[in-house]
């Protein structure tokens, strides 16, 4: 049986696996500093899910 991934899914391998991961740019450049609602991890996939 084959198995796929969706284009969702394959994306958010990508972004978890890159040398240079998500949440260190955050901390880097200080986004969720000042955060009341979603992070921006929470926001990035909520926006990747609505348009894949």
């Amino acid at each position: 049986m084959i198995k796929c991934m969706s284009l969702f899914s394959q994306i958010l391998s990508e972004i978890s696996l890159s040398s240079v991961s998500f949440e260190q740019l955050v901390m880097k450049h200080g986004n969720d500093r000042n955060a009341k609602g979603f992070t921006s991890k929470a926001q990035l996939v909520a926006m990747l899910f609505y348009r894949y």
